[in-house]
């Protein structure tokens, strides 16, 4: 499986998750300053990272609920927000989006 495959394999993985609590009951995640996640966010995001980092464990992963995991160091970096838009997400609203890039050395597909 090439990059692309894998970030679009990541990306449905973790919008399967976010689909699947669509209206469900959420335990909220305060981050400070009016800011919050849920636990939407957090299965979603860790369902992303483990995958992107079965398929690329040489790599590094920089997530916004778990921070940077992976190998510290690396050229090649994974960045993932597994549910933009978790406020309109908990309003049951729309939209939302699943983001997932790829940083090698300065190129950012």
């Amino acid at each position: 499986m090439d990059d692309v495959e894998l970030a679009i394999t990541a990306a449905e993985a973790g919008a399967a998750v976010v689909r699947h609590r669509f209206g469900t009951r959420l335990a909220r995640i305060d981050k400070g300053g009016g800011d919050f996640a849920t636990d939407v966010d957090v299965d979603a995001e860790r369902t992303m990272i483990g995958l992107l980092l079965a398929g690329r464990p040489n790599d590094q992963v920089v997530a916004e609920e778990s921070g940077r995991v992976g190998q510290p160091g690396s050229g090649r970096c994974w960045l993932v927000d597994p549910l933009c838009g978790t406020r309109n997400f908990a309003a049951r609203t729309g939209p939302v989006a699943v983001n997932v890039a790829l940083r090698d050395g300065d190129t950012v597909t």
